[in-house]
């Protein structure tokens, strides 16, 4: 099979009545496939997998145990947490600079506080106004 989402699961479970699974990875199927013509399907896949199976070189990836992917779900979920946050912190600052108000991140933060604020605009806490068009 090649890997994706569930492929581990199904290959315990193909396991547990008796069959031998073999997982590959997606970049090794990959040159099999002959989307030129057929594009990417399931019979694309199919006969791909089938065409690297053969293939003496091939090399497979171990099966994971239960507990692999579950001792990584909170790693990946706080990854995911970490990863929305900042687009939404990005996305605000965006917004923000349309109406003028500069959002200055934590490592810029530290060098502006030793220096006196600019004349061009006024300055309170993180935020800087440019031209005095946005208030507080």
């Amino acid at each position: 099979m090649e890997v994706c989402s569930g492929a581990h699961h199904w290959a315990r479970v193909f396991q547990q009545h008796g069959r031998t699974a073999k997982l590959m990875a997606p970049r090794l199927v990959a040159p099999y496939r002959m989307s030129g013509k057929r594009g990417k399907n399931d019979a694309a896949d199919a006969a791909a997998i089938c065409e690297a199976v053969t293939r003496p070189s091939m090399r497979f990836v171990p099966l994971k145990d239960e507990y692999q992917p579950a001792t990584l779900c909170p790693h990946r979920t706080r990854q995911g947490f970490v990863e929305e946050r900042t687009a939404i912190y990005n996305r605000l600052r965006g917004l923000l600079s349309e109406f003028g108000v500069i959002v200055l991140t934590v490592q810029i933060l530290a060098v502006v506080a030793r220096r006196p604020p600019s004349s061009k605009g006024r300055q309170f806490g993180g935020f800087r106004t440019i031209g005095g068009s946005a208030s507080h």
